[in-house]
């Protein structure tokens, strides 16, 4: 469950979000529609902790974002473009994403299982241009 209380989100002296409270329940897909520079990717970065509100409260799962966690506790999520090492394959990207998500004791498995079901091709080395652009990637990150 995610619960978002009277978020308010200022950016010098341009109020991005005002008094936003929603609750998002578990196992429910949502979507965010508005046009460009209305908020969407802010409120996302509010609800994972990558950026702080000006007021309000966000809540994940029984955890106050800023207070009792720094971020969000056991999600995945990409927003934007994801992030990888070039110098690695898609593989090690997978695996060292999936250890930093505290899941070192089955990282290497995890990797594997994910670039398997997705027919990720893994030894390809990746530059940033082209994860940005590929879809797979990201929802395999967005999976660990």
């Amino acid at each position: 469950m995610i619960r978002i209380e009277k978020l308010t989100k200022v950016f010098k002296k341009q109020t991005v979000l005002k008094d936003i409270t929603v609750d998002l329940d578990e196992g429910t897909i949502y979507g965010l529609v508005g046009p460009n520079g209305c908020g969407k990717t802010t409120l996302m970065r509010c609800i994972c902790g990558f950026t702080l509100p000006t007021n309000g409260r966000v809540t994940v799962n029984g955890k106050r974002i800023g207070k009792d966690c720094d971020f969000a506790p056991s999600t995945g999520v990409i927003i934007e473009t994801p992030g990888f090492l070039g110098h690695f394959n898609g593989k090690r990207n997978l695996e060292m994403l999936a250890a930093s998500s505290g899941k070192a004791d089955k990282a290497r498995s995890t990797a594997s299982t994910l670039i398997s079901g997705f027919r990720f091709h893994s030894g390809l080395r990746i530059s940033a241009k082209a994860a940005a652009k590929t879809s797979t990637a990201s929802i395999v990150i967005g999976m660990l």
